[in-house]
């Protein structure tokens, strides 16, 4: 079994706008845990948007309460065993023909 994390950044303009940490699918996404490298990326890119996942759970986050630093609470969690429809449109929002960065300002009612 591996204990490695993949770290990937994804990029608009040779800029990076998401950073997604990857976790093993029996991995806990407790934040004290896991986060202290995208943590630290996110601190030194540009990138404003970052993802802590196992494959099951997805947690998004970004930078609404401190700017260019990495929120400690998601704005939005999204289970592949617990879809909900109402997910499923925020998620949309995320999508690279959706994609805005300045839509992490509207996120911050859609975190729960």
């Amino acid at each position: 079994m591996l204990n490695e994390e993949l770290l990937c950044k994804l990029q608009k303009d040779l800029k990076p706008i998401m950073l997604i940490e990857c976790k093993q699918s029996d991995a806990n996404l407790n934040l004290a845990d896991h986060c202290t490298q995208l943590f630290r990326y996110f601190s030194v890119t540009e990138a404003r948007f970052s993802i802590l996942t196992n494959g099951i759970i997805y947690r998004f986050f970004t930078d609404l309460e401190k700017p260019n630093q990495m929120d400690t609470k998601p704005f939005l969690e999204f289970n592949l065993l617990d879809i909900q429809e109402p997910l499923v449109e925020e998620l949309k929002k995320l999508t690279k023909q959706n994609f805005n960065l300045e839509w992490r300002l509207l996120f911050r009612f859609c975190a729960t």
